[in-house]
């Protein structure tokens, strides 16, 4: 649910900015790639689970870049949805200044 929804989200607010021809459109894909390396992530750890005592370093060890990635993959995201936000923000503020000039 989290790729799918924010996929989404960040879609819809540059949308609300940028033509659909915008390359910005790739940064869709972000939470995607989170999304793929979360369920990676819980494969990993499933698979620790099912050889339990004797889990081989080298499969900690892959999961657990498996989480950083996907840490770093959310992270980067919601510092693009910051910046996606305030630039609507900044976008909305400018065209009702240019409306206000207008009625003047």
């Amino acid at each position: 649910m989290f790729s799918a929804s924010y996929a989404l989200l960040i879609t819809w607010v540059l949308k609300q900015f940028r033509s659909k021809e915008s390359k910005l459109f790739s940064l869709a894909f972000i939470p995607m790639l989170a999304g793929i390396f979360d369920y990676l992530e819980n494969f990993g750890i499933i698979a620790m689970l099912t050889v339990f005592p004797e889990v081989p370093e080298s499969l900690v060890t892959t999961a657990s870049i498996f989480t950083i990635v996907k840490s770093v993959f959310t992270t980067v995201f919601f510092v693009v949805l910051f910046f996606s936000l305030a630039a609507l923000a900044m976008s909305v503020l400018k065209k009702k200044q240019r409306l206000a000039g207008d009625e003047s």
